[in-house]
């Protein structure tokens, strides 16, 4: 196919390439992130045998590596607190409307599912997760994700992101979009751009712009899809507080 109608998830192979070589340097490994002595030393190692992960990687995958614009079935993982996955709920829109072919699972906690519900830019919710990190599912749930052959993963954590990697590579999932500041290149893909630090809900609008070709410009607000029951239930709630009419209401969430 000429280069005139080759595409990158919307971008042309020129723009690509150039925006490839613009963001080599901030993918690339960055000491500053880590809190930690051990961690960057591990992380630093990993990069140190990236060359050797590659091959075992790909080796694993059930299909070749594939430009967005190509994938069609695609799973999202990250930490499942209530919180992190509200960081991802502003991005979910564009990213549906960036890649309009493919259908997104999110791979969350039943605890967290809820925020999930009814959200029209996602075609599954897959509540199995039974800890912090992507990686705690049951060995048959396990099972049942290598079996749906997803074309890409998006491994959304910059914090603890190995759970990320190494859940994504074991699944076989070909494509690995994810930040490797902090290493494990070599289980990556589609390495994305970070601009360290950044609001948290920021990580996954870069990734997003990153590989839908669009400039990071959405709002960062969470978005939640409530029905009516639930919202006659808030409604109920609100009222039983009895709050002083014609003033301000203030929410203060201490705890995800």
């Amino acid at each position: 196919m000429g280069s005139s109608l080759w595409s990158f998830g919307g971008v042309s192979r020129k723009r690509y390439r150039l925006n490839q070589v613009k963001s080599r340097a901030a993918t690339s490994f960055l000491p500053s992130a880590f809190r930690h002595k051990r961690n960057l030393v591990l992380g630093a190692a990993s990069e140190l045998v990236a060359p050797l992960l590659r091959p075992i990687a790909s080796a694993f995958a059930n299909g070749p590596v594939t430009p967005p614009s190509q994938w069609r079935k695609g799973l999202i993982v990250g930490h499942n607190h209530v919180g992190d996955v509200l960081y991802r709920t502003p991005s979910l829109q564009a990213l549906r409307a960036g890649l309009p072919d493919c259908d997104w699972s999110f791979l969350t906690s039943a605890a967290s599912a809820g925020v999930l519900k009814g959200n029209p830019h996602i075609t599954e919710i897959l509540p199995w997760n039974r800890g912090d990190n992507s990686w705690d599912i049951d060995a048959s749930r396990k099972k049942e994700l290598a079996a749906m052959r997803f074309d890409v993963a998006l491994c959304t954590n910059t914090l603890r992101h190995y759970p990320d990697f190494v859940l994504a590579t074991s699944l076989g999932i070909p494509n690995r979009a994810g930040f490797t500041h902090k290493g494990l290149s070599g289980l990556i893909t589609h390495p994305v751009p970070i601009d360290f630090p950044s609001p948290y809900a920021g990580y996954f609008r870069t990734m997003v712009a990153e590989l839908t070709g669009r400039d990071p410009d959405w709002a960062l607000a969470p978005e939640i899809f409530l029905d009516q029951i639930d919202s006659a239930e808030a409604e109920k709630v609100f009222t039983s507080a009895r709050f002083t009419q014609g003033k301000p209401v203030v929410a203060c969430c201490l705890t995800t």
